[in-house]
Formats: C-alpha cells, structure tokens, sequence
C-alpha cells in the first residue's frame, strides 16, 4: 500500500508542477505493463500444463 502512495503523491506533484498528463501516461503504460506481464505469465502456466 506505500507503494501506491507514493505513486499518488507523484502524480499530484507532477499535476502541480504541469507535468501531470506525462507523470499519468508513465503510470498507465506501467500499469499495462505489469497486466500484460501477468497474462502471459499465466498463459505461459496453462500451456505448459496442457502440453
């Protein structure tokens, strides 16, 4: 939970400061990032299990 936190409160900085739109762009592509690391990693398990 710190971890989000931090996150919120740099995006909030970055708002303030006028960098928002960029600081939430880096946060979504993380965030499709780390989704899409997690379907393939589970895809990855189910095939292995079937095969």
């Amino acid at each position: 939970m710190p971890l989000v936190l931090i996150i919120v409160l740099i995006v909030f900085g970055a708002f303030a400061l006028g960098h928002g739109t960029a600081a939430l762009t880096v946060v979504v592509m993380a965030l499709l990032a780390a989704a899409m690391e997690e379907l393939v990693r589970g895809a990855v398990r189910y095939w292995t299990r079937v095969a």
